[in-house]
């Protein structure tokens, strides 16, 4: 999912669709190629994404609150997506991802996809 808006600054945010389940945490460990991550469904946190301000320059920053889904120990965005997908039980396929924004926190190998599971 893809969310423009403008007034100078551009903002994009990816992620699994925001479903109608209930408002709660969920977290569960999931195996993609033998490698373990854990995946958790956050009702209210923080939500990250990359912008653009009026002259062009992008930044990854805060852009709002609200629903997210994590994979935490995933080695790259790849596996990432693989794992949200494993989750999610959604076909997931990386090469569909490789031109929108997944936050990864600086240092980790945490990403950030906006919305829960279907």
């Amino acid at each position: 999912m893809k969310a423009f808006w403008t007034l100078g600054v551009a903002v994009v945010l990816s992620g699994c669709v925001a479903g109608n389940g209930a408002d709660t945490s969920t977290s569960r460990e999931v195996t993609v190629d033998g490698a373990r991550m854990i995946v958790t469904q956050k009702a209210d946190t923080q939500l990250y994404g990359f912008m653009a301000d009026a002259d062009g320059t992008y930044s990854r920053t805060v852009v709002g609150q609200g629903r997210a889904l994590l994979v935490s120990g995933a080695a790259d965005q790849d596996m990432a997506v693989r794992a949200m997908g494993v989750f999610c039980g959604i076909a997931a396929d990386p090469a569909d991802w490789d031109t929108d924004y997944v936050h990864q926190f600086d240092g980790t190998q945490d990403f950030q996809f906006s919305g829960l599971c279907p």
